[in-house]
């Protein structure tokens, strides 16, 4: 029932983006790097991960309304006795986004959907082995950005993604992770 009521949700708000002039919106790209703490249960030792991702955001400067979407991955290695341990992620996701415009600091909320890929792989005396599983998630951020140098800005996003569903070798879990990220983004 959640994936149908936020892609109406975003179905609505790139319609009313996409009849915004250019004088009437804010197009916004980001560098975002942080770290992703996932379930320890199932990722341990490479729960914590290292995420880097590319945001777009299209917002109107009348409402405070708009876009975003992201795509981000992560990774983190270690090593369970002899074997070294690999663990990976690759996201895309899409939604609507809040702000609050004119301000000298822009605080601003976010909620979507996500497409997760994830994968696990294990190598020890020149064998590798390897498993990976996507799904569909639900996730939910906020932030704030302050502009700087009239056309960029620097900002804090706290990252949360839930819902997913995974399973590698028979083990079901999850995708789901709290991330922190640095944001460095330009107007454009």
């Amino acid at each position: 029932m959640r994936t149908p009521i936020a892609f109406l949700a975003l179905a609505l708000c790139l319609g009313s983006c996409a009849n915004l002039t250019p004088e009437k919106r804010d197009l916004r790209g980001a560098l975002q790097l942080g770290m992703r703490q996932l379930d320890e249960d199932l990722w341990a030792p490479t729960e914590d991960q290292f995420s880097l991702g590319g945001e777009f955001v299209m917002m109107s400067k009348e409402n405070g309304l708009g876009f975003e979407s992201l795509v981000s991955i992560s990774a983190d290695s270690d090593e369970i006795g002899n074997v070294d341990v690999t663990a990976t992620t690759i996201e895309a996701s899409a939604g609507v986004r809040a702000e609050l415009t004119g301000q000298a600091v822009r605080p601003y909320v976010g909620v979507g959907v996500s497409l997760i890929n994830a994968e696990i792989e294990a190598e020890s005396g020149g064998s590798t082995n390897s498993e990976d599983d996507t799904s569909f998630a639900g996730y939910a951020h906020a932030g704030i950005e302050v502009p700087f140098a009239e056309r960029f800005y620097l900002g804090f996003d706290v990252r949360s993604l839930f819902g997913s569903d995974m399973e590698f070798s028979g083990v079901s879990g999850d995708a789901d992770y709290l991330q922190f990220a640095v944001v460095f983004g330009a107007s454009f």
